[in-house]
């Protein structure tokens, strides 16, 4: 699999905004076992930020700094859905629409 370098940025900033955020260690005590630790955890960042790219580029919206906005709401949506969750697994389909919510929002506030 190929990814632009554009999509590779929306994966490294999920990740980080992931990883670091404050409920990461909740998550990870939670789901860290069922997603096999770190790589699995990655793998799940890497989903995030693939769907987060494909939003953007179905949105195509005009950032004026809001990027990093967006993706720091878009991962707490997925931290507070995970929370209710007993095995975390999300579609494609549903980090997408979660990802185009969460553009649209930091988009309306512009």
């Amino acid at each position: 699999m190929s990814i632009s370098l554009a999509d590779a940025e929306t994966i490294a900033a999920v990740s980080a905004t992931f990883h670091t955020a404050p409920d990461y260690e909740k998550f990870y005590e939670k789901h860290g076992e069922t997603l096999s630790g770190f790589p699995g955890i990655w793998g799940l960042c890497a989903k995030m930020g693939i769907a987060f790219a494909e939003a953007e580029r179905a949105i195509m919206p005009e950032w004026d700094g809001q990027w990093i906005d967006a993706i720091d709401d878009y991962v707490a949506a997925i931290f507070e859905k995970a929370s209710t969750m007993e095995d975390v697994y999300f579609t494609d389909a549903e980090l997408l629409q979660i990802a185009k919510d969460y553009i649209n929002k930091v988009m309306s506030n512009k």
